[in-house]
């Protein structure tokens, strides 16, 4: 039995003995107990999340599991409201120049790290010098300077217009500022599991392989957290951490089967629904063969039923796409003939290739519904003769050898911060760290900097649709579905829904 529930059992236990002993209505300070008890509220939240974080320094990381705890830790300069509207977090206000180029922030005063000492501008040109520089945060690498005017203006300069700047600078979890004094002095490594930021948390304890600890900043800038102590536990099994909530073991998790839904106790939880930025799509590495063959692509491509796999997965919780821009997003083309399910147009297309008699293939997958996901590609793809191989792996080793190339083909999400269709740098741009398909072309390069770099429509959308079209006829991913975010939640838990926004336990309460 743990110390949580042997404690719960003690109060019940003297709950009953007062109850029995003294009918005469015990008081403290002129309060009944009992009032007292029906007053007073949790301050500690367990939350149940998908797996364990390499560490904690916003600039060095680029897993979802790190980043979901630097949520926590950090601030940046801008943050989305409730309405994803960009307003102000460190900074107070900023101006950008005509060209697009100069960003001048403002920064609050009175800002404490964890540590006391003073947030100020020298702290965030530090930072952003390192995000810039940082593989984990490429999409940063278009700062050309960071140039600090007075201790509490900071002024930054592009290599060239970047549309979705701001947004990126809302994410503390690759823009957050951290002390430049405690990294400096700690050293990269030690600061890497024992961060200073600004947030409204801090790292209590790191229990590795079960859970990370974090306790309430009592001068967080912005006021005191209404939730003391945040336990983030490492839940990988769906459904181990549906159960959990249901128990009242844990309080919250984003990681739930959606084959479970239908059996959830709903007098018990909250279930909470909304589309997502999660992108999913199928990797297929242009480095081995027999991938490095368009039409072998091509024929996996149509021999892929989207609308089973998000079933069979997520159990239709997810938006079935043929595109790699979302069809509400501006740049979206509908004059693109997409590659639809067809078995027949897949086996000609190997024919074609030289592989009728197929060939073996392997599939690299992490915990949680990848393996659904898996499942389903590999029943396909035996329609066509290609033996699949499924091989799951821990999720930290995962994103190291997807990142390494040992992959052949792999299932892999990326959560964007916007449906704008600049964001296929990320996957596809050549050089980019998370372009796991190693595929290069010029022509794409060069449409890609158009959409990152102009504000117009009319220069942008027939670049957008020029990106769309390349992905379809080469394709070097294969893109699944939009992925529904599902939250299971404690009744009692307040403000679940606004995680949908941005993942920060700062806006929950009892």
């Amino acid at each position: 039995m743990n110390m949580r529930k042997m404690f719960a059992n003690f109060l019940i236990i003297t709950m009953l003995f007062s109850v029995l002993s003294g009918c005469g209505g015990k008081t403290e300070n002129g309060v009944p107990v009992n009032e007292q008890n029906a007053e007073q509220k949790r301050e500690d939240v367990v939350l149940g999340v998908r797996g364990e974080p390499l560490g904690f320094d916003p600039t060095q990381t680029g897993d979802g599991f790190s980043n979901t705890v630097e949520l926590q830790l950090f601030d940046g300069l801008v943050q989305y409201d409730e309405n994803r509207n960009i307003v102000g977090n460190l900074a107070t206000d900023w101006n950008i120049s005509d060209d697009g180029l100069v960003y001048t922030f403002d920064l609050k005063e009175g800002v404490k790290f964890h540590d006391g000492t003073e947030l100020t501008a020298e702290d965030v040109k530090y930072s952003l010098d390192l995000a810039k520089e940082s593989p984990f945060t490429s999409s940063l690498n278009k700062m050309e300077s960071i140039t600090v005017l007075d201790p509490y203006k900071v002024e930054i300069k592009l290599k060239e217009p970047y549309v979705i700047f701001l947004e990126k600078l809302c994410r503390p979890d690759g823009a957050g500022i951290i002390s430049k004094n405690a990294r400096e002095s700690a050293g990269a490594e030690a600061f890497y599991e024992n961060p200073v930021g600004t947030g409204p948390y801090v790292i209590k304890e790191w229990e590795r392989g079960s859970k990370v600890i974090l306790e309430r900043f009592e001068d967080y800038h912005w006021g005191a957290a209404p939730i003391k102590e945040a336990v983030f536990r490492f839940l990988p099994e769906p459904t181990t951490a549906t159960i959990a909530v249901e128990s009242g073991e844990v309080d919250f998790t984003d990681n739930i089967s959606a084959a479970d839904i239908p059996a959830i106790d709903k007098e018990k939880v909250s279930i909470y629904e909304s589309p997502s930025f999660h992108f999913n799509y199928l990797v297929l590495n242009t480095n081995k063969e027999p991938l490095n063959n368009v039409k072998v692509r091509q024929a996996i491509a149509h021999a892929i039923d989207k609308d089973s796999v998000a079933i069979s997965a997520l159990e239709g919780y997810a938006t079935v796409v043929d595109s790699v821009v979302r069809k509400d997003a501006e740049g979206y083309s509908d004059s693109i003939e997409y590659r639809q399910y067809d078995v027949d147009k897949a086996k000609e297309l190997l024919k074609e290739a030289g592989y009728e008699d197929g060939f073996k293939l392997q599939i690299l997958i992490t915990e949680g519904y990848s393996n659904k996901i898996a499942e389903m590609v590999q029943a396909n793809l035996k329609e066509i003769n290609i033996d699949v191989s499924i091989q799951s792996i821990e999720s930290s080793a995962f994103i190291q050898d997807m990142v390494d190339g040992k992959h052949e083909m792999g299932w892999f999400a990326v959560d964007n911060s916007t449906t704008d269709a600049s964001q296929v740098s990320t996957m596809l741009e050549t050089g980019e760290m998370y372009n796991l398909s190693y595929y290069s072309n010029t022509q794409l390069d060069e449409a890609l900097h158009v959409l990152n770099s102009s504000i117009n429509p009319k220069e942008r959308n027939p670049k957008a649709e020029l990106v769309q079209k390349i992905v379809n006829d080469e394709v070097p991913i294969i893109p699944l579905f939009w992925r529904d975010d599902i939250f299971l939640a404690n009744k009692q838990l307040k403000n679940v829904e606004e995680l949908f926004v941005q993942f920060n336990v700062y806006k929950l309460s009892w």
